[in-house]
């Protein structure tokens, strides 16, 4: 393929990369190209008594040469009643005083910044111009810019301005004639939209109004799609022109791009032979994604709550559920000078986040009792089924960084220094690193001081003897903890599904359990997806209960990370849903959950804690220290 024939600037990959939404190469590193921030600025805002009228006046603005000129209308606006956060910004715009249904925001930077503000305001455009400045009254008026998508799905009712028109560009002299096409697909369906965002480059990020939960709408919104394609290709447009082709839209795009799409399929199969990058983003592949469908779980069926709300959530929608749908997934909860969730500032686990409770309730809350014996919802509580002798819990963990109290040490002398636990691994790993033979390293165990908190992984102590080597030297290797995230094997994430049938007595006469996590081998060979023996006799096979009828299952689980158990091993996740459900069971019978789980146990009887194992070598070479192995 010669460069020069598809490339505007040869040997660089740069124009074919952009835009290809992560499907042709991973980025590691880029250089940027950083302007000047602008030595003076000035705003102009510019109010209407239709969005048609703002588009013409958009046309009207483009020989003044702006920076910016954002458009927002009605429904946006009419979000920000009785918001205190907003009412400065309605003030300046006197929007209670004098409505409007639309509003360029119009930015001029540098040069001639108060001349041109002066020509913006002579012609006499719309219903009224009003200049700004000052630098808090033009904050105020990009504020409530910025904040449209979450003011927009902030709308009361179960209908919302959905996106999935919202990424179409035509030419900005082309949008009085595009938005006048939109208004005649939409508003014959008895639908209103909002139409706001980048008006100078022609690009309106227009959301129809829904109700995504009624059949009728949904009809509504695959008619609008298929014809706002339509419109947009008659306008020779993109129908992605910022947020991305993705999967949702893949549909359209051999219409869109009629032979242009085999020689971008040629491209990724050059670059990308076995499909491995973003694999059905913008072409579509098995799985058939269309825009209508893989909805949400609370679109496609009612959410059926296993619990009656006590609140009125009156601001809004008054409804738990209408409450939920308020969020759009948009990480403000997540920022970095928080506001509310003290859970998730404490934790900093995006479950405890505003975003992560709403995504968990849409799940529907139903799922938390797992009334499917196959499914496994996220959900950190176990719930009841609707059997009173049967409950059916999941349980879940994630996967855990190897924390450790101190700085992440490793040392290397005349003869390499090793705070490891597991010293021959230690030994074989630096006499590979330095090609000498393994009677020639002496690892010497420290019995205080820092060390690398993961098990079994000596990669730190051969950079250690590595440099040490080089330098001809003793060093300290001091790892960062980004450092120690960065390169870490971690402990696998594992998902527990149990089930018991509940006696007379409240104890279980049947148990099932079924765990999937990726497993250790997997570090070593790729195509292992099932936990070895050994894993599985980690706290899950040999449930020490006295329980009649009694199955232990595993299933396939594919790995992301290296995999490296914390010290307990597959014990962790095991016990944590086992002890878990015994608890929820002693709950369940009202019974102290120590005496219950002892009555689990049954009678009485003998284990032999003699020790053995494969470190046996070491052991008796250090008589005076004895380790416990096996199931904790």
């Amino acid at each position: 393929m010669e460069s020069t024939v598809f490339l505007r600037a040869p040997h660089s990959l740069t124009d074919v990369l952009a835009g290809s939404e992560g499907t042709l190469a991973a980025i590691f590193s880029a250089e940027l190209k950083i302007s000047p921030l602008p030595r003076e600025k000035g705003l102009g805002l510019v109010f209407f008594a239709s969005v048609g009228d703002a588009m013409q006046a958009t046309v009207d603005l483009l020989d003044l040469k702006p920076a910016a000129i954002e458009h927002i209308d009605r429904p946006l606006l009419d979000q920000t009643k009785g918001q205190l956060l907003f009412q400065p910004a309605r003030d300046l715009m006197e929007l209670d005083e004098k409505p409007c249904d639309a509003i360029l925001i119009v930015e001029f930077y540098d040069d001639n910044v108060a001349e041109r503000l002066s020509t913006l305001q002579s012609r006499n455009l719309g219903l009224r111009t009003t200049i700004c400045r000052d630098a808090r009254e033009m904050n105020l008026a990009w504020a409530v810019r910025k904040a449209g998508l979450s003011l927009l799905t902030g709308c009361v009712g179960a209908a919302k301005p959905v996106a999935f028109i919202e990424d179409a560009a035509v030419r900005p002299n082309q949008l009085p004639e595009y938005v006048r096409g939109l208004e005649s697909i939409i508003k014959p369906l008895g639908l209103d939209a909002s139409y706001y965002g980048h008006a100078a480059s022609g690009l309106l990020h227009v959301r129809p109004v829904v109700d995504l939960h009624t059949q009728d709408d949904l009809r509504k919104f695959r008619q609008i799609a298929d014809q706002t394609a339509a419109l947009v290709k008659q306008f020779k447009g993109s129908l992605s022109a910022e947020h991305g082709v993705g999967i949702a839209r893949t549909e359209y795009m051999a219409d869109q791009l009629g032979g242009l799409l085999d020689v971008m399929r040629e491209i990724k199969r050059t670059f990308d032979p076995k499909n491995i990058l973003n694999p059905g983003k913008i072409f579509s592949d098995k799985r058939n994604h269309k825009i209508d469908n893989y909805l949400r779980d609370n679109f496609t069926k009612p959410i059926e709550l296993p619990f009656e709300p006590r609140l009125a959530f009156a601001f809004k929608d008054h409804s738990f559920l209408g409450n939920l749908e308020q969020c759009n997934g948009c990480g403000g909860c997540r920022k970095d000078a928080p506001m509310m969730c003290p859970t998730f500032l404490a934790t900093g686990d995006e479950v405890m986040s505003t975003r992560g409770r709403a995504n968990i309730n849409r799940v529907s809350p139903a799922k938390w009792s797992a009334t499917s014996e196959t499914s496994m919802p996220i959900s950190p509580k176990a719930a009841r089924s609707s059997k009173p002798n049967t409950m059916r819990p999941t349980w879940r963990t994630l996967r855990w960084n190897h924390p450790w109290p101190l700085p992440n040490i490793a040392t290397a002398k005349c003869l390499p220094g090793c705070p490891r636990k597991i010293l021959r691994q230690c030994r074989d790993t630096i006499a590979t690193a330095l090609g000498i033979k393994k009677e020639d390293v002496t690892c010497h165990v420290t019995l205080l001081g820092g060390g690398f908190g993961r098990k079994s992984k000596p990669d730190q102590v051969a950079e250690a003897a590595v440099l040490s080597k080089q330098l001809g030297k003793p060093v300290k290797v001091v790892w960062t903890r980004e450092d120690d995230i960065h390169f870490d094997f971690f402990h696998s994430v594992a998902a527990m599904y149990m089930k018991a049938a509940i006696g007379p007595d409240g104890k279980p006469t049947a148990w099932l359990q079924r765990s999937v996590f990726p497993p250790i081998d997997s570090t070593f060979d790729a195509t292992a997806t099932y936990g070895s023996d050994g894993e599985m006799s980690l706290g899950w096979n040999n449930l020490p209960f006295d329980i009649p009828n009694h199955r232990a299952e595993n299933g396939p689980a594919d790995y992301h990370v290296r995999i490296g158990w914390l010290r307990s091993v597959a014990n962790i996740y095991h016990a944590y849903a086992i002890q878990s459900f015994a608890d929820e069971l002693a709950n369940a019978a009202n019974k102290d959950s120590v005496e219950y789980l002892l009555g689990l146990i049954g009678p009485a009887r003998s284990l032999n804690l003699d020790y053995k194992g494969d470190e046996a070598e070491e052991a008796k070479a250090y008589p005076s220290t004895r380790v416990a192995c096996g199931a904790w």
